[in-house]
């Protein structure tokens, strides 16, 4: 617990990479479905437009998939720079 090291936080069980490709998947299928869902009714342009529906709607609701809590970004690091490197001189132009 705590600084002793006896419990270790728990780590990213998913990386962004990994939960993009996953969001990728679920819009696939939810277009698939709609597809399925068309078959044999002549609708017109509704056989393009209700796969496209279901897509866009996986697609709003997954907008936050593997996506961090803080906001966003590495806390760490702005523009490949540490933030908190207070030297001065040596490559800062400010």
């Amino acid at each position: 617990m705590g600084e002793c090291g006896q419990l270790r936080a728990p780590g990213r069980v998913v990386t962004r990479e990994q939960a993009q490709l996953v969001r990728l998947l679920l819009i696939c299928l939810a277009w698939s479905i709609g597809q399925v869902l068309t078959t044999g009714l002549s609708l017109g342009p509704a056989n393009v437009i209700v796969p496209a529906v279901l897509g866009v709607g996986v697609y709003a609701l997954s907008d936050d998939l593997g996506r961090s809590e803080g906001g966003g970004g590495d806390a760490k690091y702005w523009r490949g720079r540490r933030i908190d490197d207070d030297r001065r001189g040596g490559g800062r132009l400010n």
